[in-house]
């Protein structure tokens, strides 16, 4: 609620508080004229060019229409102009701390243009002579509208759906100056857009813009099957390069302003080096319900030339958009989010609903096809930044915080193949200072594609994705890194999901990089039948993975000799101070033959001089495997629970495998033996006691430590045996502690 006064600040003005009815399309202002101030109503014949300097400092009832006949006018100082049925039109009306006041929804000023000072903190389109019933276009007055708030230095206040035509190519989008403002009365508040093959709004080379509190709602059908041709290209091009000639002195000979995908026309908005742009409480939001009907590209972030030059090369001197504040910002129905590169970009707040991949109603053509070619469209994500093919510039300080990706799909369950896929979030190519905090992702398609990005922060993030959806050798990972290495970067409090029923792939894959750091990662399959080996490894020197876990609910592999850490061959001869130290929950049964269904370390060989260690810890077969420089230890705890029969002799199922060595070995006496009973535990009637001695019913725990390292050639069977017969009394619990030793050399 705005609250009104005719004795106002800039920030505390006449229009502050009002309510609209949709019914009677009237205003209530909870306010009145000041009553301390003299009220002079206008006659019809009040000449405008001669005006008694005793009407500063007054209300002027204005009840005519008030042909200017293109005179410029003057106001004395401290006016307020009530409009309560008048309006003024063909001319120039300069203010001098004056304030517009109007009582209702008509068309007050009608080719007037307004200079000097206004102490309105609002305008209204209707104004203007918008209709704003959400149907008729309204596109000439908004961009009236938008001009006449700049040259008043006051904000566009939309309080009822207004219609913007902006469908026609290369003529129709709607440029933003310096300091515009728009801003809606809440979510419920739509501009209503249809561009298609050119953006809704340019910023071009301006800055201090914001659009706050209002839903661009989209009411248009694309061709999946009509992407992009050359007229298209050239007329976007003409209508960028006629804008740019004209408000910025920018002289194109024989040239064009920069461009890149011609698929990026169709955002809605193109920011082009803008500066100073805040986006708060706003939505994109797609009228329809189907993926043809969802905007095709939300925000474009892009490269352009800079202001007053002549562009005779590409060498000639370039921008890129900066400082770029998105808060409280939805995305529902939309298939491109926020692509381009940038420097300064801060989004806190993004919530995204609807999402999809071009396609055609019947769900054909998936990723754009005909003209413009198979897969004309880029593969969409919510957020991708990189430097856009930049040869000056990449993205650098990026702040994604409080992200919500609800991921409801929308559309065929097909995907595109192997020519790429829809998941969240993508930084890539060259990316200096990126953090991205509580981020959570339920799309399908995966969390993100990360590549050559330098310090960066990767804390608080959780996704869930299906795997399935995509043949496993294209190795789309829920969390995938691509191309190029990671410098400095640390990956905190993170859990990431494959939801599939069966996994071939694990949610994770391996990075390029060194300097990184990697804490609370927890990844999680349901069934894995994979082959592949991982996921855990950073490809590079100085990194660490620290108190993070695999956790799988069956594990099914028949792959013999799978890793949990891996490093690839150059990596494995070279790296240095690296220390992972990893838990796997829900592991393979390894008992049959440890060696091949082990939890293993393809970490570092012997050929490297380096320092490196690296832990992990499968819980569910109590087996660690350790690896310091290239000695490998493999430690083994195994527990059986003997129940004891008849006769003076008995097998445990638990063997020494063939490789191990025995550390020790203990036995608690869980029920007491027979009376008499004296115990011992070895390998055969020649070695009855080798293992452990003296089992009987006043000694509860007996431990024995192995000192000397004795490994065996081949399975051992281990035995009970009794001084007399058991009597099928007493229980035990047989703890033997197994270790192997190996140098590495895959």
């Amino acid at each position: 609620m705005y609250f009104c006064s005719v004795s106002c600040s800039k920030d505390n003005d006449l229009l502050a508080e009002y309510i609209t009815n949709n019914d009677i399309e009237e205003i209530d202002y909870h306010e009145t004229i000041d009553p301390n101030k003299k009220t002079i109503v206008l006659p019809s014949d009040f000449d405008w060019n001669n005006i008694p300097s005793e009407y500063a400092n007054a209300n002027w009832d204005i009840n005519f229409d008030f042909d200017l006949k293109n005179a410029i006018v003057r106001l004395p100082s401290d006016v307020t102009l009530n409009f309560e049925s008048g309006r003024l039109f063909n001319g120039t009306v300069i203010g001098d701390e004056t304030v517009i006041f109007s009582s209702n929804r008509n068309e007050i000023f009608s080719e007037v243009s307004l200079e000097g000072v206004f102490n309105n903190e609002y305008i209204f389109p209707y104004w203007f002579g918008a209709i704003m019933d959400g149907v008729s276009d309204d596109r000439e007055v908004f961009v009236e509208t938008l001009k006449q708030s700049v040259a008043i230095n006051s904000k566009v206040l939309v309080d009822q759906d207004i219609f913007l035509d902006v469908e026609e190519t290369g003529s129709k989008s709607i440029f933003l100056d310096s300091k515009t403002w728009i801003e809606g009365v809440g979510n419920d508040t739509n501009i209503i857009i249809n561009n298609l093959l050119s953006p809704a709004f340019y910023m071009a080379l301006t800055q201090d813009i914001t659009i706050k509190q209002v839903t661009f709602l989209y009411d248009q059908t694309y061709d999946a099957n009509w992407g992009w041709d050359n007229a298209m290209h050239e007329a976007n091009l003409k209508q960028l390069k006629d804008y740019m000639s004209l408000a910025h002195n920018v002289t194109f000979s024989s040239w064009n302003p920069w461009s890149r995908s011609p698929i990026a026309w169709r955002s809605v908005f193109s920011l082009e080096a803008a500066k100073n742009v805040l986006f708060e409480n706003v939505t994109l939001k797609a009228k329809g319900s189907t993926a043809d009907k969802f905007i095709v590209w939300g925000i474009k972030l892009k490269e352009q030339y800079n202001s007053d030059q002549t562009i005779s090369d590409y060498n000639s001197p370039t921008s890129i958009p900066e400082n770029i504040v998105i808060k409280n910002f939805n995305l529902d129905g939309v298939i491109m989010g926020i692509q381009g590169v940038v420097n300064g970009f801060t989004s806190d707040g993004i919530t995204s609903y609807r999402y999809s991949d071009v396609q055609t109603l019947d769900g054909s053509s998936i990723g754009g096809n005909g003209v413009g070619g198979l897969h004309w469209m880029p593969p969409p994500h919510l957020f991708y930044l990189n430097p856009d093919t930049s040869n000056s510039h990449i993205t650098s300080n990026v702040k994604i915080l409080n992200t919500i990706d609800y991921g409801d799909y929308v559309g065929t369950k097909n995907v595109r193949g192997s020519a790429g896929y829809c998941n969240s979030l993508k930084l890539v190519e060259g990316i200096l200072n990126a953090d991205v905090e509580n981020y959570k992702s339920y799309r399908r398609d995966g969390l993100w594609d990360l590549g050559a990005v330098t310090n960066g922060i990767f804390k608080n993030i959780y996704s869930e994705a299906t795997s399935d959806i995509f043949e496993s050798s294209w190795g789309f990972h829920n969390a995938r890194f691509v191309e190029g290495n990671l410098t400095n970067c640390t990956f905190e409090n993170i859990t990431v999901k494959d939801i599939s029923d069966e996994a071939k792939i694990y949610p994770w894959n391996y990075p390029n990089g060194n300097s990184n750091r990697i804490e609370n990662l927890n990844l999680y399959v349901k069934e894995y039948v994979g082959s592949s080996p991982g996921p855990f490894g950073i490809f590079g020197s100085n990194n660490t993975i620290l108190n993070s876990s695999l956790n799988i609910e069956k594990h099914s592999s028949k792959q013999d000799y799978a890793s949990v850490i891996f490093h690839l061959d150059s990596i494995l001869d070279y790296s240095r101070n690296n220390h992972y130290e990893v838990v796997v929950n829900g592991w393979r049964k390894i008992d049959e033959d440890p060696l091949k269904k082990k939890v293993r370390l393809i970490f570092a060989r012997k050929v490297n001089p380096n320092s490196n260690q690296a832990k992990v810890t499968d819980v569910d077969n109590n087996f660690v495997a350790e690896q310091v420089n290239a000695n490998e230890t493999d430690t083994w705890v195994r527990t059986e629970i003997i129940s004891l029969g008849q006769g003076n002799e008995q097998l445990l199922n638990t063997t020494v495998p063939a490789g191990f060595s025995i550390k020790k070995v203990e036995v608690d006496i869980l029920e007491n033996l027979a009376n008499g009973i004296t115990a011992n535990i070895g390998f055969s009637a020649t070695q009855k006691d080798n293992l452990a001695s003296n089992i009987f019913n006043g000694k509860s725990t007996i431990v024995n430590q192995f000192e000397i390292e004795n490994v065996f050639n081949d399975n051992k069977k281990m035995y009970i045996f009794g001084n007399q017969n058991f009597n099928a009394t007493g229980k035990i619990k047989v703890t033997i502690e197994l270790v192997r030793k190996n140098i590495s050399d895959w």
